[in-house]
């Protein structure tokens, strides 16, 4: 489909099959939302179910295969709220808004922070 659309030269891959290899420009779909996770049971939770969320060899290894630039589309919320990335991918998400490229613009990591807080609160 990509070479029809003259677009050969974009590689579409998992995580896991790009380990040795690196790209110019790398495309991450974080493909989780806050609203997936609350829904799920404890068993979908699990650590092992949660990919770039919880696997900071995956994470690192998603990371370190771009040359020149990384985008990540997200849930910023889900990224910044569940497993054991999290404190990374705020992290990012700070250097993302220092540089100005933080989208859409008009949301801040403290904004992040607040619905963080507002989503993962135990409810009575």
């Amino acid at each position: 489909m990509l070479r029809r659309r003259s677009l050969g030269h974009v590689t579409v891959e998992k995580v896991a099959n790009v380990q040795g290899k690196e790209f110019q420009a790398l495309f991450i779909s974080t493909v989780r939302s806050i609203s997936q996770l609350q829904s799920s049971t404890a068993e979908d939770l699990d650590d092992s179910n949660l990919a770039f969320l919880s696997d900071v060899k995956l994470l690192n290894t998603a990371f370190t295969r771009a040359r020149g630039m990384i985008a990540v589309v997200g849930d910023p919320v889900a990224l910044c709220g569940v497993g054991t990335c999290k404190l990374i991918w705020r992290r990012y998400l700070e250097k993302c808004e220092e540089l100005g490229s933080l989208f859409p613009q008009f949301i801040s990591v403290k904004a992040i922070g607040t619905l963080v807080r507002l989503t993962t609160q135990k409810k009575p």
